[in-house]
């Protein structure tokens, strides 16, 4: 893996030297600092204070392991991306897969008349039918098995995202609305409860817009995956 820029002048002789100078005056920079706060110092009598030397050594090799332990941290990222990117460009289909993915695909498209209710719905704090949210809640429930998921890294990726914004859908669903009577004396019709409306104004347009962007959210991912799905699955 190529290095890092940092790492670069990290190792270089001269620019090392230098940052390991900076690293001390600013340690005892903020060594002094937090001296001074701790003996209520003025600020002018800021640069006077008297530093222990093993208490400069101590912060500084603090920040000595600190700057490593995010250099390591940075680094082991960089490698879990890259084996990340490696698998997604090496997957290739055969026959069998093919088929595999193909059908946890049209599964996922049978969505699409709820995926467009949601596009037209705007939650704008009319009633609906609380049925009309059943099919994204079965997908949900039958996607946590592992015979649900895509054999294509990316294509399961682009699946992670969109269970998982149905998830923050449903989830803010159950937290903001209500049952109420049914229209025309059908029941089953749900709502942000209307004496919000009088009784905590705040609270009822933020559920408006958090249900209207949480569905957005879903709409926006099932439309990407479906679009990329039907080029990898030539579909």
């Amino acid at each position: 893996m190529a290095e890092s820029k940092f790492e670069k002048i990290w190792k270089d002789p001269v620019w090392s030297k230098v940052i390991a100078t900076f690293i001390i005056a600013l340690s005892t920079i903020i060594t002094n600092f937090l001296l001074a706060i701790g003996q209520n110092v003025k600020i002018q009598d800021f640069f006077s204070i008297k530093v222990h030397l093993w208490i400069a050594d101590i912060f500084i090799l603090v920040v000595i392991i600190f700057c490593y332990y995010l250099l390591h941290k940075r680094q082991k990222w960089d490698s879990e991306l890259t084996k990340s990117n490696a698998n997604q460009s090496n997957f290739s289909y055969n026959n069998d897969t093919l088929q595999v993915d193909r059908s946890i695909f049209a599964q996922i498209k049978d969505l699409e008349n709820t995926i467009q209710w949601l596009k037209q719905s705007g939650f704008d704090g009319s009633p609906f039918l609380g049925s009309y949210l059943d099919p994204i809640r079965v997908f949900s429930e039958k996607a946590q098995s592992p015979s649900s998921e895509f054999l294509n890294p990316q294509l399961e990726e682009l699946r992670q995202k969109l269970l998982k914004s149905i998830n923050e859908f449903d989830n803010t669903v159950m937290l903001t609305v209500s049952c109420m009577e049914g229209q025309n004396g059908i029941n089953g019709y749900y709502s942000i409860p209307k004496k919000w409306q009088e009784t905590n104004p705040e609270r009822y347009q933020e559920s408006l817009s958090s249900i209207y962007m949480r569905g957005k959210n879903v709409y926006l991912n099932y439309d990407e995956l479906i679009r990329k799905g039907r080029k990898a699955l030539d579909v």
